[in-house]
């Protein structure tokens, strides 16, 4: 289903390809995906939401990874707890942290202390569980400029 959340995601991300890609035709330009069900799948629509609005996202890898060669998972080099999302907010910069919980994901005791680690240093954390209450509350931090309030 179409939600007023997904038309205009959709809707941006167009005008963004457009702006990028001038001389390609608008028949050119696909559609982009709005089928957000998976982790994967919702994370890749978080961080281009960053990227349209031209402020910084990057996606943090967390576990470990595996070596052919030694036939080893090699742990990874994150603190438990990390959160899925890095990015900034524009107009103040602060940094916010964000934990991408699809379907019946649950927050881990390490996720929740960096959550409060990231909170009392003065950033902002949040939860995305599905994409429309993420691009309410992302319009919010932008008309707020990424204040505390």
């Amino acid at each position: 289903m179409m939600t007023p959340e997904k038309l205009e995601y959709v809707e941006r991300v167009l005008q963004h390809t457009r702006t990028k890609h001038p001389n390609m035709p608008k028949h050119g330009i696909p559609k982009p995906k709005t089928n957000f069900n998976s982790s994967n799948a919702l994370t890749k629509a978080v961080l281009k939401t960053f990227e349209i609005h031209g402020l910084y996202a990057v996606r943090v890898q967390s576990q470990g990874q595996f070596d052919p060669q030694l036939k080893i998972f090699r742990k990874g080099t994150t603190r438990p707890g990390v959160s899925d999302v890095h990015c900034l907010l524009g107009g103040s910069g602060r940094h916010c942290s964000i934990e991408i919980k699809y379907g019946q994901d649950k927050m881990s005791p390490a996720q929740r202390q960096t959550a409060k680690q990231v909170q009392e240093s003065g950033g902002i954390y949040y939860v995305a569980k599905d994409f429309e209450s993420f691009w309410r509350w992302f319009n919010d931090q932008i008309k707020k400029g990424g204040s505390h309030e």
